[in-house]
């Protein structure tokens, strides 16, 4: 009898950057922020490499702002921010892996804490929707229209279901937004 041999796992690797101190707990937000990356990664069996990675910077809102305004002419703080690479696979690929680079995400401190005192949410499952949100965007989800936003707060849910964390939703709705250089 000859065993079967072993599935190889698909795998999300956050190469995680805290450049605010406001971020404590750090041990504990990058068990959450891995495991729900691998939720993003398990919710969509036709990403079938082994490996995928992301960049992720934990920052505070300042930092947010400066992004915000110069990638999105918008000069404020925002939760989070997603650069997709933007690269054909090919190219995305990290050089001697099977690893395919998807891009970078920037997460910030205060609004974070904010929206979720705001909207009655712990810190740590508004922080896993954020990232999820964010990954969602780097692998070509959006919410520019109605049915994008529909389909992507859908999946969003899903995936926050599987880390049993409630729908960040139920009282709230996906605003389309126009795109970036409109």
């Amino acid at each position: 009898m000859t065993a079967n041999p072993p599935k190889h796992k698909r795998r999300l690797m956050l190469d995680l950057v805290y450049t605010s101190p406001r971020w404590t707990q750090r041990r504990a937000i990058t068990a959450l922020l891995r495991q729900a990356g691998d939720a993003v990664l398990a919710a969509h069996p036709d990403m079938t490499r082994s490996r995928y990675q992301a960049s992720v910077m934990l920052g505070d809102d300042a930092e947010m702002r400066r992004l915000n305004a110069q990638f999105r002419n918008k000069d404020k703080a925002t939760n989070v921010l997603s650069f997709p690479s933007g690269q054909p696979d090919e190219e995305q690929t990290i050089k001697g892996h099977d690893t395919l680079f998807l891009g970078d995400i920037a997460i910030g401190f205060e609004t974070v804490v904010m929206e979720a005192g705001r909207d009655g949410k712990s810190v740590e499952h508004h922080l896993a929707h954020l990232l999820v949100h964010g990954l969602l965007h780097l692998i070509g989800y959006d919410h520019l229209v109605p049915e994008e936003a529909d389909e992507m707060e859908a999946l969003e849910v899903e995936i926050l279901a599987a880390l049993d964390i409630p729908d960040p939703y139920s009282e709230f709705e996906l605003v389309p937004h126009p795109p970036i250089d409109a």
